[in-house]
C-alpha cells in the first residue's frame, strides 16, 4: 500500500490533488517541492506534511513520486530522479503520454503515466480546488501487459475523491486526445481567425457571431503557454489528424457542389446528432463539458441581481454567463453555464418557478 506521497511542482494540479487526498486519507504522509512558493503554500494549509527534495526520500516500494510540473519539465525531472538512482515509483499529471514513457525508461525508472482531465486557466496553488476531480476522467497508462501494483493502489486514492480512472496504453491516449482536444483547439483558433479575417472589411461578420459560433469557438480562448508543450510534444500525431480532416472537408467542398438534393450532408447531420447525444454529459473529459440554459429577461435595473440571488440561495454555482443578445428598454436573453446536470436542471426549475422564462441550450 502506499504510504507517502511526494510532489514535484505544486501548482494548481498538484495542489488541488493534494487537498483533495488529504480531505479523504488525513493520515496518508505528503511531501514536495516546487520551484515556486507553491510547496510552502502547501505546508501552510497543511496539504503537506513536510518541504524536501525527492533526493532524501527513502528508498521504498511504498513511496509515489507524483510529478505535477509542466510537460517541458518532466523529462528534466525523470532525468534528476535517475541521476539520484531513485527507485520508487513515478508518475505524472502530463497531457502527452508516450513522449513521457520513453523519456522515463531511457532515465531508468520505474513508471507509470497519469493524465487528469480537470484543470483551470489558473495556475497557480493558491486557485486550488479539492473538488476538481469529481467525475473527472483520470487516465492512467502503462505500455506493457502487466499493470504495476502500486498502481491498483493510486487508482484507488483518485477513486475515492471522486475521479474516474481510465487505463490506456500511452499510443491510444496521446491519439484519442489529438482527436478530441488538441484537433478541436486549434479548428477553433483557426475559426475564429477565418472570421476575423473577413471582419476586417466589414465589422458585421463578428457583431453576428453569437450563438453556436461562440459555442463552437469557446476554447479558443485559451492561452497560447498552456498549449505550446501540447502540440510540441505530439505533434506528428495532430499533424495527421490534421491532414486526415483537411480530407474530410475536400471531400464536404464536393458533395456541396456535386450532391443537387444534398441528401448525403442530410445523412452526415443525422450521423452526428446521434453521435453527439451519446457523449456522455456526466463526466468531464479532455474538453470539460458545460450545461447551458437560455434565460430570457426584462431589461430593468436588478435583474441580474435577483436572477443569481435565487441561484446563490440555492447554492447553485454559475460556472460562466453570457450576454447574448439586448433590445433596450425591452429584453434581454442571457447564455448561463453550470458545471453539473443536476445544478443545470436544478436551476432551471427554480428559475422558472419564480417568473424567469428560461430553457435547456443542449
Amino acid at each position: 500500500m502506499i504510504s507517502q506521497l511526494h510532489f514535484i511542482g505544486y501548482g494548481l494540479i498538484g495542489a488541488s490533488l493534494s487537498s483533495a487526498i488529504r480531505r479523504y486519507f488525513p493520515k496518508l504522509k505528503q511531501t514536495g517541492e516546487s520551484a515556486d512558493d507553491g510547496a510552502v503554500f502547501g505546508k501552510e494549509t497543511g496539504f503537506l506534511d513536510e518541504i524536501l527534495p525527492v533526493e532524501s526520500l527513502a528508498p521504498s516500494g511504498q513511496t509515489l513520486v507524483i510529478i505535477a510540473s509542466p510537460m517541458s519539465v518532466i523529462p528534466t525531472v525523470f532525468r534528476r530522479l535517475g541521476k539520484a538512482g531513485y527507485s520508487g515509483w513515478v508518475t505524472d499529471v502530463g497531457s502527452v503520454k508516450s513522449g513521457l514513457h520513453r523519456e522515463a525508461s531511457a532515465a531508468g525508472l520505474n513508471y507509470f503515466g497519469g493524465h487528469p482531465m480537470a484543470g483551470s486557466e489558473k495556475q497557480s496553488a493558491r486557485n486550488f480546488n479539492p473538488f476538481m476531480f469529481e467525475n473527472a476522467v483520470y487516465v492512467l497508462t502503462f505500455p506493457g501487459d502487466e499493470k504495476p501494483e502500486i498502481m491498483d493502489d493510486f487508482q484507488r486514492i483518485i477513486e475515492t475523491i471522486g475521479a474516474l480512472p481510465l487505463e490506456l496504453k500511452p499510443d491510444l491516449h496521446d491519439e484519442i486526445a489529438a482527436t478530441i482536444s488538441h484537433l478541436p483547439q486549434l479548428l477553433a483558433v483557426n475559426l475564429v481567425n477565418f472570421a476575423a479575417k473577413y471582419n476586417a472589411g466589414h465589422p458585421a461578420f463578428l457583431q453576428l457571431a453569437a450563438g453556436g459560433f461562440r459555442d463552437m469557438t469557446r476554447i479558443a480562448s485559451s492561452p497560447a503557454g498552456i498549449w505550446k508543450d501540447i502540440l510540441s510534444e505530439n505533434r506528428a500525431v495532430i499533424s495527421s489528424k490534421v491532414r486526415e480532416f483537411i480530407s474530410l472537408l475536400s471531400g464536404l467542398a464536393q458533395d456541396l457542389e456535386q450532391d443537387e438534393d444534398l441528401g448525403i450532408l442530410a445523412a452526415r447531420f443525422k450521423s452526428a446528432k446521434e453521435t453527439r447525444d451519446s457523449i456522455p454529459r456526466n463526466t468531464k473529459g479532455f474538453i470539460n463539458p458545460l450545461f447551458d440554459l437560455l434565460v430570457f429577461v426584462e431589461d430593468q435595473p436588478g435583474v441580474i441581481y435577483n436572477l443569481s440571488r435565487l441561484l446563490f440561495e440555492q447554492g447553485i454555482n454559475i460556472r460562466d454567463i453570457e450576454l447574448l443578445k439586448v433590445r433596450e428598454g425591452l429584453q434581454g436573453a442571457f447564455r448561463i453555464s453550470f458545471s453539473t446536470e443536476k445544478e443545470w436542471k436544478a436551476a432551471n426549475s427554480l428559475l422558472n418557478q419564480n417568473g424567469f422564462q428560461s430553457q435547456f441550450l443542449q
